[in-house]
């Protein structure tokens, strides 16, 4: 019971004391001012006004396919000055918080020279996601000289992708050179119409487009045989804009590879013919080294089994010669023919379908290292093969052809294969 009373006696002293505190006019919280507000909740509006709520931002970089791109600068400026910076990931992207108002973004990398759309790149309270593409610019290496030869007639030096091209006076000009072969379609995307063309090559730019221009877009077909394999030149295709509003400042031209080219015969490799039957002549010759005269339509080379070689009139008769580094009445030295060009044909079947590529090099090169000190070896079945096969596609003995060897002489595709051929007498 002693504690029950302590107790009581607590309480009604609590009582007491807040009963004092009242009367002595400490402040109530709970009142309200003049207007009727609540002091508290006017204290509270006070404090978030003075710390707005910063808004959250992105920023995504991609390339002209959509794809994001990594490693690339962006820089948040306003009145000049980097209020926050950051690099993309491999998803393109980075995040900002900034106060709210209006902020130009700078993009930067340091792995090329870039274009991308300055006046796009703003973020705001209303434009909080940007999404930024950046296109490859070429630099002043990027540049060639075109016919006619001058600093006013260049070309910017484009490769597959998009590529930004300044523009600059009546006509600008951009050159493609392909690393592979196939069909290209070159196309542009411009604040400002503008025309598109094929005009040619560096060395020889035409005033009138080569190909049609079909919904701002040429198709351009480029074989293997443009292509170099070893670092060499390579083909290089010449195309011009030209703005109908002197105002334009540049456009984005895009070379896309859509698919391969339709092969053909230029586009098949060569297949050499390989020799067998390559040997130095082990015979003893005398007399005066003597051209066979084609003109002479009586003339033969008859095959002799025995020695595996041709001679001239009959088996038995002189050996018969075959001229492979010196030059004969009607042409230079095979030698000196296959340094110029190749010495090759083309095949095709009794139907006319194209079967393969034969090249003979490699037979010239091996009856070369057995000539004699004439310059000349046996005739032997391969050689003759050879000469007829070249020369029939070459037209040498066609006298309707006016490439023809023989020009005013008359000869027959029976004797003429031997107009390389000799004896000694």
């Amino acid at each position: 019971m002693k504690h029950t009373s302590r107790i009581l006696t607590l309480l009604a002293l609590g009582i007491i004391a807040s009963s004092a505190l009242s009367g002595c006019g400490v402040a109530d919280t709970s009142r309200t001012d003049e207007s009727g507000a609540s002091a508290e909740v006017e204290s509270a509006t006070e404090i978030a006004t003075e710390a707005p709520a910063e808004m959250a931002c992105t920023v995504r970089v991609q390339d002209y396919t959509g794809a994001p791109m990594a490693d690339v600068v962006v820089k948040v400026m306003k009145n000049d000055e980097q209020v926050k910076m950051n690099v993309t990931k491999a998803d393109g992207l980075v995040s900002f918080k900034l106060s709210p108002d209006t902020y130009e973004v700078s993009l930067s990398s340091t792995t090329g020279s870039f274009y991308y759309d300055a006046k796009a790149a703003t973020l705001s309270d209303t434009t909080k996601d940007l999404t930024l593409t950046l296109y490859h610019r070429p630099g002043e290496n990027d540049k060639i000289p075109i016919w006619p030869q001058g600093d006013e007639n260049s070309a910017v030096v484009v490769s597959e992708g998009a590529t930004y091209c300044p523009m600059a006076g009546d006509m600008t000009y951009f050159a493609f050179r392909p690393t592979r072969e196939g069909v290209y379609e070159v196309s542009y995307v411009s604040d400002q119409a503008i025309d598109i063309g094929y005009y040619g090559s560096p060395m020889v730019v035409f005033d009138q487009k080569m190909l049609d221009t079909v919904d701002n877009k040429v198709t351009l077909t480029v074989r293997a045989s443009s292509i170099s394999t070893d670092g060499g030149a390579t083909a290089m295709f010449v195309f011009g804009l030209k703005p109908e509003l002197a105002s334009t400042d540049g456009c984005i031209v895009t070379v896309t590879r859509t698919g391969d080219v339709e092969k053909s015969p230029v586009d098949e490799p060569w297949i050499e013919y390989k020799p067998t039957q390559a040997k130095a002549y082990e015979g003893t010759v005398s007399g005066v080294l003597t051209d066979i005269d084609v003109t002479n339509p009586t003339v033969t080379a008859v095959y002799n089994e025995a020695d595996g070689y041709y001679h001239y009139g009959s088996a038995d008769g002189p050996v018969v010669f075959i001229r492979i580094s010196t030059s004969s009445p009607y042409l230079d030295a095979l030698t000196t023919v296959a340094e110029k060009s190749r010495v090759g044909v083309y095949q095709y079947d009794e139907t006319g379908a194209f079967t393969g590529k034969e090249s003979y090099h490699d037979m010239i090169a091996a009856y070369a290292a057995i000539v004699n000190a004439d310059g000349v070896c046996p005739l032997t079945p391969e050689l003759e093969y050879m000469i007829k096969t070249f020369g029939e596609y070459q037209k040498w003995w066609d006298l309707s052809f006016s490439g023809n060897i023989f020009q005013d002489k008359i000869v027959t595709p029976e004797t003429a294969w031997l107009f390389i051929c000799c004896y000694y007498a």
